[in-house]
Parts: structure tokens; C-alpha cells; sequence
């Protein structure tokens, strides 16, 4: 809130992405679409929404996008993000490697889904463990099509 709404404070480079990560766990798991929707382009177009890294508003993207359950842009934010930086820690690389398949599976292109998933497989030992369902889930779906 402090920085996104108020423009108290400006976090250093790499934080907002994990923070902005732990919120749209809530928020997905709480809010109905339309909610979460406006809270995401809500956020982006604040004052303070100027003062972001690319980097940031790229997450700012891709989470409207998931928000919205609008598979083109999912995949095009999560793409953007995944090129853009090769830095990102494990838990970043699975949050928008989960939104790129989640979106081609929503456009019904499984192959693509499984190609991302192959494009990014070296990370996957290094996430948390939470996320190994995330992607059996995935992966599952993406070979059924």
C-alpha cells in the first residue's frame, strides 16, 4: 500500500515482484474475477504506478491478465517477464511459467504449454515444493489436448 497507493515508499528493485506474487494468492483465492480485475488495473494506474520498473509493471500485467482469465495477454506478460529477465528466483520463474501454460492451455494448445514447461524444466528443482502439484496439474491438462 505504502508503495503502490500512497507513494510513501520505494522498494528496491526485485521486492515488489514477490510481494505483488503473495498478493495475488489472496486475491485470486478471494476476490471474484471482476474484484480482482479492477484491484490489479487499479494498482497500475496509480500515481504511484509511474514510479515502477518496467519490470514491476510487467507483473502488474501479467497479474490483471490471470485476474481476468484473458489468455492472450497471460501469455504475452508472462513471455515479456520470462524474457526479460533471467534473474528472477525460482518462486518468480514458477508463478509466470504457471500463467504462460495456464494461457495456452486456455487457447487450447497444449504443445505450447508443454514446450514452455521444457523451455524453463531446469528451474523446477529449485522451486518450493508447493509447486510440483501446480505443474503435475498443468502438464496433465497440456498432454490431455
Amino acid at each position: 500500500r505504502a508503495a503502490l497507493v500512497e507513494c510513501r515508499v520505494r522498494l528496491p528493485e526485485g521486492v515488489l515482484p514477490h510481494e505483488l506474487a503473495a498478493l495475488a494468492r489472496l486475491v485470486g483465492a478471494q476476490l471474484p474475477p471482476p474484484a480482482a480485475v479492477s484491484l490489479w488495473t487499479g494498482l497500475a494506474s496509480t500515481p504511484c504506478g509511474a514510479h515502477l520498473s518496467e519490470a514491476d509493471r510487467r507483473w502488474l500485467r501479467l497479474h490483471a491478465a490471470v485476474a481476468g482469465a484473458r489468455p492472450t495477454e497471460m501469455a504475452r506478460a508472462a513471455q515479456a517477464i520470462l524474457d526479460a529477465d533471467s534473474n528472477l528466483t525460482p518462486e518468480l520463474v514458477a508463478h509466470a511459467l504457471a500463467a504462460s501454460m495456464a494461457a495456452s492451455i486456455l487457447s487450447r494448445e497444449g504443445e505450447a504449454a508443454l514446450a514452455a514447461f521444457m523451455r524453463h524444466r531446469e528451474v523446477f528443482t529449485r522451486m518450493a515444493p508447493e509447486w510440483r502439484p501446480v505443474f503435475r496439474f498443468l502438464i496433465a491438462h497440456a498432454e490431455r489436448m
